[in-house]
């Protein structure tokens, strides 16, 4: 199965999509009837029992020719706490849980299987599931400098010439500390304002949330990040 990538609106998730399909892996992507998942488990008309239908039909149904092949889920922010909930109804063999604690505080006991987890960069559940024997990793995605060549290169049809303007722009609103670290997350510091005011950006600049995102990346702080791709699908 191959999403068309014109429908993913993110650079992050089209290169993460484009990873997952470059080893082999089927993708199926689920939004949130809200802009954020709801964990409420009352009823047939959950979201935690509409995915659990959805994977079911999906593999067993439309596709079951993938009904034995391994299952993993990823979830990022409220997702992350969306699937570890789900992975209580569904046999994953395995789960990443990005920029989430998970709802393991809440679960009471960690049921009998459950797979192997990967946390990015929220450490806090990592004790609770090693006392139930759950195999579990962590990979900590650390804070790094903003430079022109890393937006250039995350963000599609964003130019060189553009992002030197922008890293420029960090340096002088003070944006940036020395060593060229946000002083603030992406969505804190008003780059776009300064941008507008410097007349950096070209006429119909659409790119500013993608580029937010980044910042936000370059930060580390709570954000869909694709940089570790590599350790997700090993």
């Amino acid at each position: 199965m191959h999403i068309p990538l014109a429908l993913l609106p993110y650079a992050r998730e089209r290169r993460f999509t484009r990873a997952a399909l470059a080893r082999g892996y089927t993708v199926l992507a689920v939004s949130s009837r809200a802009e954020c998942w709801s964990l409420d488990d009352s009823g047939e008309g959950s979201e935690l029992a509409a995915v659990e239908s959805i994977i079911k039909w999906w593999t067993n149904e439309k596709h079951p020719q993938l009904a034995d092949l391994p299952l993993v889920g990823i979830g990022a922010s409220s997702g992350g706490y969306f699937l570890s909930a789900l992975t209580t109804k569904v046999r994953f063999s395995s789960i990443a849980v990005m920029i989430a604690e998970g709802v393991y505080g809440t679960m009471g006991d960690i049921p009998a299987g459950y797979p192997p987890a990967l946390f990015m960069h929220m450490p806090k559940d990592v004790g609770m599931l090693k006392a139930k024997r759950v195999d579990v990793r962590e990979v900590q995605c650390g804070d790094f400098a903003v430079s022109a060549e890393f937006l250039a290169e995350r963000v599609p049809g964003l130019t060189r010439a553009v992002a030197d303007a922008l890293v420029n722009v960090l340096r002088q609103k003070g944006f940036v500390d020395e060593k060229g670290f946000l002083k603030n997350d992406g969505r804190s510091t008003p780059w776009k304002k300064a941008a507008k005011e410097a007349k950096v950006l070209p006429e119909g600049f659409r790119l500013q949330r993608h580029v937010t995102e980044e910042f936000n990346v370059a930060y580390a702080f709570h954000e869909f990040t694709s940089l570790r791709n590599g350790e997700i699908f090993e």
